[in-house]
């Protein structure tokens, strides 16, 4: 519309004028040939002439030569389209923001209303929204700020020291710690087969050669994988290399000979389940889902398999434990194994471990709350080089409590990683043969 109107208003001002000087009248642009017919139009109103096509085009071109002039000099753009577009659903009638335009609120996500609770501040009640971001607990929360939130749930749990808190520890798991001491001191006797292999190498004067009950009941990894181990693991520090990496070619083949190498006995087995979460009945409230990267499992008789499956058909998750990964729905998990790459966060992988063992107490104690023959619940943390034992138990207020640690070996020399080797074996036994029967005990009814 407004180009029409430009280019009338400039064909007007084209129009030729007529001037009246001293009430004369102008003279004639043409001549007449009808001036009786010209008188008698002159009292009529005068009509204006259709334009021409070309004195149009030249309208046109001297309207938007005046349109730009009048846009350089700050006049608001009209617009140039006389159609109207139709407001659709969800328009805000503007395509980005306007200069002139009222400045308005960022719009807020919704909050879903199932993260809504109430809250008595005062002696009143208000709405407030409680959720893990709120509340500052979230996946990406600082592990001691998590840690705090754990230690203020009923379902949360507890830390404390081995070192300090000697007197609190059950008989079962005072006796274990004080072995694993004993090992990792280097009070730790090796066979006398082993002393001409390494005398290469820097042998602590703590540890001695000999055969005896304890050297016979053991199984020592041969010289060459000890070295492999060596070589990957140093190789994976001085890299910077990730857990990944130290998982597969540390970790794993470390477990494998302790584990899947011993012909006699192959009840106790590990996965690695990075992967496995936690069932929603069993995780601890207000807290982040936790997972670990091993797990030691039970690998029982078809009798005993038979009773875990039906007892699943009612448990949450369908599973014997406390997640729904793989073949841990049906083996009992025994013993965890959180890792972290050289110099990673020992505060996250405390933090993964304890939230992990509380819910697998939750589990345990699943239709059945009375105290049980199992008193504790193992871990092992591995930072690097660095493996340390943990171990949670359960107060009868139903609250866990995770102690910490102990070192178990390392794999930065030799003759620590043959300690390390001893470690695993003795807490392979005791899974073997105290928590296995406590488990069948507690859980299974046999």
């Amino acid at each position: 519309m407004i180009d029409a109107l430009g280019c009338v208003l400039t064909w007007l001002e084209a129009i030729p004028q007529e001037h009246h000087e001293n009430g004369q009248e102008p003279p004639r642009k043409r001549a007449r040939l009808d001036l009786e017919k010209d008188r008698y139009n002159a009292e009529k109103p005068r009509h204006l002439p259709t334009p021409s096509v070309a004195s149009a085009r030249a309208s046109e071109k001297t309207y938007t030569v005046t349109k730009r002039s009048l846009d350089s000099h700050g006049t608001t753009e009209m617009p140039a389209s006389p159609k109207r577009r139709r407001r659709g659903d969800g328009d805000d009638g503007s395509v980005g923001q306007q200069p002139d335009s009222t400045p308005r609120p960022r719009k807020r996500p919704l909050v879903p209303a199932d993260t809504l609770e109430s809250v008595s501040v005062g002696g009143s009640s208000r709405q407030s929204v409680y959720s893990c971001a709120s509340s500052g607990v979230s996946r990406n929360s600082f592990p001691r700020k998590q840690l705090r939130n754990a230690s203020l749930q009923s379902t949360g749990f507890r830390l404390a020291s081995f070192a300090m808190d000697d007197a609190r520890l059950p008989a079962s798991l005072r006796e274990l710690c004080h072995d694993l001491e004993r090992i990792h001191s280097g009070v730790v006797i090796l066979p006398e087969w082993l002393r001409s292999e390494l005398e290469a190498f820097r042998v602590p004067v703590t540890i001695t050669f000999a055969d005896n009950d304890e050297t016979n009941s053991l199984r020592y990894p041969p010289l060459d994988f000890v070295r492999r181990v060596l070589k990957r693991a140093v190789e994976c520090d001085m890299d910077c290399e990730g857990e990944s990496s130290w998982n597969v070619d540390v970790h794993g083949p470390l477990l494998d000979w302790v584990l899947r190498k011993d012909p006699n006995r192959l009840l106790v087995d590990f996965r690695c389940c990075t992967s496995a979460g936690l069932i929603h009945e069993y995780k601890p409230k207000d807290a982040p889902s936790k997972m670990v990267d091993f797990c030691l499992a039970i690998r029982p008789n078809e009798e005993e398999q038979q009773a875990i499956d039906h007892l699943c058909r009612r448990r949450p998750g369908l599973s014997i434990n406390h997640t729904e990964w793989g073949n841990l729905t049906r083996h009992p998990i025994a013993i965890s194994i959180e890792t972290k790459h050289q110099g990673g966060d020992s505060a996250v992988a405390l933090l993964q471990m304890a939230t992990w063992h509380s819910a697998q107490w939750r589990s345990l104690r699943w239709g059945n709350p009375e105290q049980g023959n199992l008193e504790f619940l193992p871990g092992i943390l591995v930072q690097g080089h660095d493996w340390k034992f943990v171990a949670t138990t359960l107060g009868e207020d139903g609250m866990a409590t995770t102690f910490k640690s102990l070192q178990l070996g390392n794999t930065e020399s030799i003759p620590d990683i043959y300690k390390l080797a001893v470690s695993l074996q003795r807490l392979k036994h005791w899974a073997e043969y105290e928590y296995w029967p406590a488990f069948k005990a507690d859980v299974l009814g046999l």
